[in-house]
């Protein structure tokens, strides 16, 4: 009976990792189309590497050449923006 019963427990945490997997994956594509729908190509190449690529400030403000309190200024007036359309 415990054989089946772990068996069992090994089957449902199986499906439910699955369909983690896939919600996570839906997620990564809305987060992927809003970024490319983004006009300025800066802001979208820092959407891009911030929350696409998981880059961390640092690599990316070595990137596009911002400061460290910049780019944390740039990213927040960007969010704040896209809440105010979702309002």
């Amino acid at each position: 009976i415990r054989s089946y019963l772990e068996r069992d427990s090994v089957k449902s945490l199986k499906a439910k990792i699955e369909e983690n997997i896939r919600h996570l994956e839906l997620q990564r594509e809305k987060a992927v189309k809003f970024v490319e729908e983004i006009k300025d190509p800066t802001i979208r190449s820092i959407f891009y590497m911030k929350y696409i690529e998981g880059k961390e400030h640092k690599e990316i403000c070595r990137e596009v050449g911002y400061g460290y309190t910049y780019l944390s200024k740039v990213i927040k007036r960007e969010l704040l923006k896209l809440k105010e359309l979702e309002v």
